[in-house]
């Protein structure tokens, strides 16, 4: 329930698609994570299982990078404390097709043991230092887009779900706006590109 009594009201995206919003990179190392991969108001959750979120995180200007987080408690708050995904890939995978190309690649965490740290990443990925982690996620670069869908078999259903945080004050996400202010959408598809500016665009079933 929304603070003002009302249910929380979370829009289907249309088939046509919607764009999210067009940003620059105003802080150095700047990345958010509005996309979840279920509903944050929703108790119909497992509440035995943690919850997780995609992030866009841009490194250096002219790229951007997908990785995935897990909440460090089951079914905690959206503000809550949250971490990379390690080994969570078969729960917390998502397809991401970066055009032209046809691969499809799984973003996931990674921390290596000990110095054991990996070659430089193959085409397609991106390898960054992330809370003590190194973080290995899809690279998505200048004038290519990333289409995103939501492969986690043990979720109730296909959609990722677009969340409204409070306005950026830094380099780190801010915190989700209050259930009867912040707008929702539900999707199929997320649609992540750069041109002159940053751009997200999600799309809805047909």
């Amino acid at each position: 329930m929304a603070n003002n009594g009302q249910p929380v009201q979370i829009q289907t995206a249309p088939p046509s698609g919607r764009l999210l919003g067009a940003s620059s990179s105003r802080f150095p190392f700047q990345w958010a994570g509005d996309i979840y991969f279920d509903n944050i108001w929703s108790d119909a959750i497992n509440h035995q299982d943690p919850r997780y979120r995609l992030c866009v995180a841009t490194p250096s200007w002219g790229f951007s990078m997908l990785f995935v987080q897990r909440s460090l408690n089951p079914a905690q708050p959206a503000n809550g404390d949250w971490t990379p995904a390690l080994g969570n890939n078969q729960q917390a995978s998502m397809n991401a097709q970066v055009n032209p190309n046809t691969n499809l690649l799984n973003v996931h965490a990674l921390q290596p043991e000990g110095l054991n740290i990996p070659n430089l990443p193959p085409p397609g990925l991106a390898m960054i230092a992330h809370d003590g982690f190194v973080v290995v996620g899809t690279r998505v670069l200048w004038n290519r887009e990333a289409h995103v869908t939501k492969n986690q078999p043990n979720s109730p259903d296909a959609f990722l779900y677009y969340h409204q945080h409070k306005p950026r004050k830094g380099p780190d996400p801010s915190a989700v706006h209050d259930q009867d202010r912040g707008k929702s959408w539900k999707f199929n598809e997320l649609i992540l590109g750069s041109q002159v500016q940053q751009y997200r665009r999600i799309r809805g079933p047909p």
